[in-house]
């Protein structure tokens, strides 16, 4: 039996996988590019194909309420209680840094620190 497979699908799996393969080579450059999508962007496009219902728009509105929704909550409760630690033990001076600090992990969606192109800190994996 033959199948038909899509070629755009296999490419962008294809890129996700050297992605994936690039992020281990520990080269900090690339770690901080490749480990905000590589990963995610696999396992998108492989459930995409594990899921029955094919219909694209509901595919994303599932993964936007069962992925997005626990992470924004999460990153929520990390941002405030990271905030709130600086303004009670730390310094309340900077705890608007330490807001906007939280805010950018959030957004970037680190697992580890950076500090080259520009810093970022670790919100970890959620």
């Amino acid at each position: 039996m033959e199948k038909n497979r899509i070629q755009h699908i296999d490419i962008a799996r294809g890129i996700a996988i050297i992605c994936i393969i690039l992020g281990h080579l520990g080269n900090a450059y690339i770690n901080s590019v490749v480990f905000t999508f590589h990963v995610p962007v696999f396992f998108f496009i492989t459930g995409y194909f594990t899921n029955k219902n094919l219909c694209i728009k509901n595919f994303i509105k599932n993964k936007a309420r069962t992925l997005l929704v626990p992470y924004v909550f999460t990153s929520f409760l990390i941002i405030l209680l990271g905030t709130l630690e600086y303004l009670v033990f730390v310094d309340k001076t900077a705890s608007w840094q330490a807001l906007t600090g939280w805010l950018y992990a959030a957004i970037y969606g680190a697992g580890d620190s950076y500090s080259s192109p520009f810093y970022i800190k670790v919100i970890g994996s959620l």
